[in-house]
């Protein structure tokens, strides 16, 4: 049929204020039972997939995991990208549906505060 029914969309939009206070009340909930670590140095690492398998490894992490990096750090990524449960992010491109998909949550102390400048500002700590 040339123009016939194409059914409704049903997808729902969020504002921004209340996605930013989905992901906050998230990450607070994860911070409660103890799935958030701050790491630092991470940005010194080699490129090598044994060298993140043994960050992993000393951090004694289990199941899914989402590392998050003030910004894309190439080392990193090419130490990450064999490693099948952990998953990379930028502080930027962080969001509610991530967080909740994996089980620990990694920062490191300069994606702190980058979380902070995104996020929180304007806003008095």
């Amino acid at each position: 049929v040339a123009h016939g029914p194409r059914g409704a969309n049903y997808a729902r939009k969020l504002s921004k204020p209340m996605t930013k206070k989905a992901l906050f009340s998230v990450l607070s909930d994860k911070f409660k039972t103890g799935d958030v670590l701050i790491v630092k140095g991470l940005e010194e690492i080699k490129p090598k997939t044994k060298e993140m398998a043994k960050v992993v490894e000393k951090l004694a992490l289990k199941g899914k995991i989402l590392f998050v990096l003030p910004q894309a750090l190439n080392n990193v990524m090419k130490a990450a990208r064999n490693i099948s449960n952990l998953t990379l992010t930028v502080v930027n491109n962080l969001n509610t549906y991530e967080v909740l998909n994996h089980q620990k949550i990694v920062f490191t102390e300069e994606s702190i505060e980058t979380l902070e400048k995104v996020f929180l500002k304007g806003k008095e700590k």
